[in-house]
């Protein structure tokens, strides 16, 4: 129920299934942001299965609303929260009226439309990318799709769902910066996807504990970095071209990277490079400027204040170094030989 204050106040609506309240005005601010933003908004990692979610609200005040036949390219989990709606799918040529207790779930490129049956309508949905990473997690989407068309496209939400929903509706309607707002959207995700996939394959006990978190999946993913980076040493990698290899944001990978070894991606690639510069000023002629473009410097400039801050000397002093220490050892063995 709408309720009409002062025109200095914003109107609000009741979500009568969580017993909070959540700013209209907030909605469709939010809803115009962030339905405009890319997949991977919000990014969660399973074992054996890689997922890319987009949150969004929608908010419908009153009168009649017919969303005509569409399908996604990615899965699609929606909630109505107030009013009342009715779903239409081609693929099992029935209609529904959703529950406040349900979720609808629609696997990708199946065709469906709604229409509002009772306003003001508020719903929550997100589209989620899920791509299989091995012959494991093929099995558990397949198993998946198979649960959710058997389901009529309704699955239960459960408590845990319901009580991290209450905060989310009191945090948009306090129009909590996106820093702020973003991870409680990404935690909401994990635990409905982790409770929706759990159905057809449940987790190891304990998975969903914040304690647990997959530090093995954290792990892995880092050690990929870390290979990722070790192959490209000599090329000019960027933070993008992490992001399109992994599918993470730039952001997450260095989190994780820090998370694991203890420096940010770019300490790490300057600290390699480095090393590697000092393998090729030992063995090889080629000179300085080469090689800070064959490391992806800019200049050579840039790479001799790098060299110097990391080897305590220049890079045509550390090469010096190197050819004197080798010329004595030279002239060493030949005492020795002369001695013996």
């Amino acid at each position: 129920m709408v309720k009409r204050k002062t025109k200095r106040k914003k109107r609000i609506i009741s979500s009568q299934d969580t017993g909070s309240y959540i700013d209209t005005d907030t909605v469709l601010l939010r809803n115009r942001a962030v339905e405009n933003a890319v997949l991977d908004n919000f990014m969660i990692r399973f074992p054996h299965l890689l997922l890319h979610s987009h949150f969004y609200y929608k908010f419908i005040e009153g009168g009649a609303c017919t969303i005509g036949n569409h399908a996604h390219l990615h899965w699609e989990i929606s909630r109505v929260c107030s009013g009342c709606a009715e779903y239409s799918v081609e693929a099992s040529s029935h209609s529904f009226q959703p529950l406040p207790t349900q979720y609808v779930v629609l696997p990708p490129k199946v065709t469906h439309g709604w229409t509002m049956q009772a306003s003001p309508l508020l719903t929550h949905s997100w589209q989620v990318q899920i791509t299989a990473e091995d012959a494991t997690g093929e099995q558990i989407l397949n198993e998946f799709k198979e649960y959710i068309v058997a389901s009529g496209f309704l699955v239960e939400a459960s408590s845990s769902q319901k009580q991290v929903e209450s905060v989310l509706w009191q945090m948009a309607g306090k129009n909590y910066p996106a820093q702020i707002f973003g991870p409680i959207l990404s935690g909401f995700s994990q635990i409905v996807l982790g409770e929706l996939i759990a159905k057809v394959n449940p987790w190891p006990a304990g998975f969903m504990d914040a304690g647990n978190n997959s530090q093995a999946a954290l792990s892995n993913l880092a050690q990929r970095m870390k290979v990722f980076l070790d192959d490209n040493l000599s090329n000019s990698v960027t933070l993008d071209d992490m992001e399109s290899h992994f599918h993470y944001s730039g952001r997450h990978l260095n989190r994780i990277f820090q998370e694991i070894y203890h420096c940010s991606i770019g300490h790490y690639l300057r600290v390699q490079r480095i090393e590697l510069s000092k393998r090729w000023l030992a063995t090889t002629d080629r000179s300085i400027k080469d090689i800070a473009l064959s490391l992806g410097y800019s200049n050579s400039s840039q790479f001799c204040r790098y060299f110097l801050s990391q080897a305590g000397q220049t890079p045509s002093g550390y090469r010096q170094t190197i050819l004197s220490a080798n010329t004595e050892r030279v002239q060493q063995s030949v005492r020795e030989d002369t001695a013996t």
